[in-house]
């Protein structure tokens, strides 16, 4: 199978050093990747329970040898705020 992230380490090598100093191993690099993205997060209040369905999708991406990314984002609608005169 063709992935993606290893077409992308082929246009950009200067990616590898910078995940390996986020905690990614060197076999890391050679897996499928694999992004889980919620809105859970320590910062804002009321997410608690949002981490359950991302946990779950991160432990089986481990069991599948991939490596899994987690990410949580908020979104900011109109963000910077812009003063209406």
């Amino acid at each position: 199978m063709k992935l993606h992230s290893q077409e992308v380490r082929k246009l950009a090598p200067e990616n590898d050093p910078l995940k390996i100093g986020m905690g990614w191993s060197v076999a890391d690099l050679d897996k499928p990747q694999i992004l889980v993205e919620s809105s859970f997060g320590d910062s804002h209040p009321g997410s608690a329970h949002l981490n359950q369905v991302p946990r779950q999708l991160l432990d089986q991406a481990h069991r599948l040898k991939a490596h899994p990314i987690n990410r949580a984002s908020l979104l900011l609608p109109d963000w910077p705020y812009k003063a209406k005169m």
